[in-house]
């Protein structure tokens, strides 16, 4: 232990990534003690571990340090450290889409898991599940995508907010071009690629907005809870 202790220590700090992994092991390892019969001749309990007691602490406390910390993650239910939001996008991109298309479903529900993962490499592939979904979109009404499009905007903006309405399909556009001008849609020699990671999110929560603007109002959803940092000033927490 103290060797595993040393190798930890020895980066300072150490990879983001690396914690994670180290929470994630932990979460599917951990359980709670519990004191069984008493082994008269060995003078010790017996012990039983219960896991979900375990998992449900060793959340809690990684979720206070996190808060304490000022850093925007959670540690979930299912053992998962995702990244938090800002409320009102958190309630937008948690948003559960329940329309007609499964595989659209689906496909929205796999860029939100991937838009809230720590590792770039997720939040990036995030992208290309959100273009394809977009493209999806167009016709879930029908199928010629220029009719269909028309008609997913005129539903969303109000019949006597024509100004708005220019603003949509401005938008629906400006998306358009962005799939097909940066490596997210295609991956021809003259595409670019997003550098930074802020880009990536910037895109994203972009596409995010739109699509549940576009989709909120006429397809059932289901807004989960965003989930609020706690903070402690509890003494047996040393980070």
């Amino acid at each position: 232990l103290g060797e595993a202790y040393q190798a930890i220590s020895s980066v300072d700090p150490p990879p983001l990534l690396a914690a994670m992994d180290l929470i994630h092991f932990c979460w599917h390892n951990i359980g709670k003690p519990e004191r069984m019969e008493y082994h008269s001749y060995y003078r010790h309990h017996h012990l039983e571990y219960d896991v979900d007691a375990g998992r449900d602490e060793f959340r809690s406390t990684i979720n206070r340090i996190f808060g304490r910390n000022g850093m925007a993650y959670e540690l979930t239910a299912e053992g998962i450290v995702t990244r938090l939001l800002p409320v009102e996008l958190s309630n937008v991109v948690h948003t559960q889409f329940q329309t007609m298309d499964d595989i659209l479903n689906e496909m929205l529900d796999k860029a939100r898991q991937k838009f809230l993962d720590p590792r770039d490499a997720e939040r990036r592939a995030s992208l290309d599940i959100l273009w394809k979904a977009w493209e999806r979109i167009k016709t879930i009404n029908r199928r010629d995508k220029r009719s269909g499009v028309r008609e997913l905007l005129d539903r969303a903006a109000s019949s006597d907010c024509s100004r708005f309405r220019a603003v949509l399909e401005n938008e629906a556009k400006a998306l358009t071009s962005i799939g097909n001008s940066f490596l997210i849609r295609h991956s021809e020699t003259d595409q670019e690629s997003l550098i930074l990671s802020s880009h990536v999110d910037y895109v994203a929560c972009r596409m995010f907005l739109y699509i549940h603007l576009v989709l909120r109002d006429y397809y059932g959803v289901r807004e989960s809870s965003t989930f609020q940092s706690l903070t402690t000033d509890d003494d047996d927490i040393p980070f």
